[in-house]
């Protein structure tokens, strides 16, 4: 009973899709940005790594920082400005990430195929856990999704009927992918190529639309990388260069590309589980359904770019340098694997498809919900913060309510050390602090030493957790020499119950007293 009332449960939604693909649309889109923003609002207790350290640099308003490029970290600024402590605004943040990154690919797909085929392509590429399950750290990767994506439509339309206001969004779309993140190059590149090999497209460099639309983009990158040139001296460029290991030999290099071609791999697993289903063939006797028509060559040949060039250029650049790639660079190698499937083989979308997709979806989407149960619940693979289920709001009531109890009304000026210790702080304080990195004025260049002397501050060091014990804090660091008048105190300590055990967490830190109630003691 319970199967037949699911089947014809499903059958109604189908015949929804089929008469309606873009109402289909917009319900799945609100769908998906509720289920990923209660879900985690309901199990973390903070915001992951990744959030927390755009929480503590977003604060400063900077034009460039040291790690990354700029926009992720204004994006995350801007929202605790306006939302403070409220954790489903970050994970709202991740969720628009998502669906602007669908509505492209839906745009892009009308462009190819039939309004239906376009809805599949974007319920494909659900499956890719950037687009879900990640969404809830809304970093550098999961924010630069959707300028990829805007970048693909735009560019096909350029190419195929060269309109001066794709150009110009080309340019756009990639000068907002640069201040996301610098990776956008492995989108750009195999863009390039395409535009030269491919006959088509290599009509377009006799016109006025490719230079406009690097003249855009440049000129809208220009503040970010005069910021690098003259403030941070191109740190941010160095950084990634930094993370990717040299090999030690020959083999070294080779495992190395194989070992993230694999990671790449296993982001599209569930996508082609997914497509798979569309495939299934039907049982014998039934007539064979007339397949679409073809999608044109064109149009197979810039989705087969898209598809498969950024990944190799990832794997052109590790062979050429000789290094390690890291293995989440390889998340955004796979933003177009759905729409390429679909242009390779054009399934046959009928009723009986669209059902066993709908089921499909809701299984790969039952799995990820178990696996974010799995981790904030029971710790799976957290990570040796267990970060998110780190309780930030008692930490930051600790924290400020020592430094009121030694030097007074006074707020918090500035919070001095680690980012991820900073950062929950900051989160969840009224007080404004400013993040000052380690006293290192090249991570943070718009904080002044003597005014961090002059107005105090709280000191923060790298905090050590342990389950079901309790860790040692670390009472000390280098660059603590750069603050002599800092006071050490005793740590912190938070713990929390979970079902996997009490959690420690032991912080240590010292405080820097303001020069004013110095002089005022004296």
């Amino acid at each position: 009973m319970q199967y037949v009332f699911a089947v014809s449960t499903a059958d109604r939604i189908v015949k929804v899709i089929k008469r309606r693909p873009a109402v289909a649309f917009a319900v799945f889109a609100l769908v998906h940005v509720a289920l990923w923003t209660i879900i985690p609002a309901i199990l973390q207790r903070s915001l992951q790594f990744d959030a927390i350290e755009g929480v503590a640099y977003g604060g400063s308003w900077q034009l460039g920082y040291w790690k990354h490029p700029p926009l992720p970290w204004l994006l995350m600024g801007m929202t605790h400005c306006v939302f403070g402590s409220q954790l489903w605004a970050y994970f709202l943040l991740g969720q628009l990430a998502a669906i602007v990154a669908f509505w492209a690919t839906w745009r892009l797909g009308r462009e190819l195929f039939t309004p239906i085929e376009a809805f599949v392509a974007v319920v494909l590429l659900d499956g890719h856990i950037s687009y879900n399950f990640k969404t809830s750290a809304p970093n550098h990767h999961i924010l630069e999704l959707p300028f990829f994506a805007l970048a693909a439509w735009s560019l096909y339309r350029a190419f195929v009927g060269n309109a001066w206001r794709d150009w110009l969004l080309v340019g756009l779309w990639f000068a907002l992918a640069f201040y996301t993140k610098y990776q956008t190059v492995v989108l750009l590149l195999p863009a390039f190529v395409f535009s030269i090999v491919n006959q088509q497209a290599r009509q377009c460099w006799r016109k006025r639309g490719p230079y406009v639309a690097a003249l855009v983009c440049a000129v809208l990158c220009a503040p970010q990388f005069l910021w690098m040139a003259f403030v941070d001296r191109w740190s941010a460029i160095k950084f990634p260069i930094t993370k990717a290991v040299p090999t030690q030999s020959l083999f070294d290099m080779l495992w190395a590309l194989v070992d993230f071609s694999v990671n790449g791999v296993l982001y599209i697993v569930p996508v082609a589980a997914l497509f798979s289903l569309c495939l299934l063939i039907r049982p014998v006797g039934r007539p064979k359904p007339t397949p679409p028509p073809v999608s044109n060559p064109f149009a197979r040949s810039y989705l087969a770019f898209l598809a498969v060039g950024p990944m190799a250029t990832c794997l052109a650049v590790g062979l050429s340098s000789g290094r390690h790639l890291n293995a989440g660079w390889a998340e955004l190698c796979s933003c177009f694997i759905s729409l390429y499937l679909i242009a390779r083989w054009r399934p046959v979308v009928n009723r009986s498809a669209l059902r066993r997709l709908l089921f499909g979806w809701l299984g790969v989407t039952c799995l990820l919900f178990a696996a974010k149960v799995a981790t904030e619940r029971f710790l799976v693979c957290q990570g040796s913060l267990m970060e998110s289920q780190f309780p930030a709001k008692q930490f930051s009531m600790m924290v400020t309510s020592a430094w009121h109890e030694e030097v007074g009304a006074t707020p918090v000026p500035y919070v001095v050390g680690e980012f991820w210790s900073a950062g929950n702080v900051i989160l969840f304080s009224r007080e404004q602090s400013q993040f000052f990195d380690k006293g290192d004025t090249a991570h943070s260049p718009l904080v002044d030493p003597a005014d961090v002397q002059r107005r105090g501050a709280v000191i923060l060091f790298e905090p050590r957790v342990c389950l079901n014990g309790l860790p040692t804090a670390e009472i000390n660091a280098l660059w603590l020499t750069k603050f002599p008048g800092a006071e050490p105190r005793p740590p912190f300590i938070v713990r929390v119950q979970t079902p996997g055990g009490e959690v420690t967490w032991a912080i240590g830190w010292a405080l820097l007293k303001p020069e004013t109630s110095m002089d005022v003691g004296a």
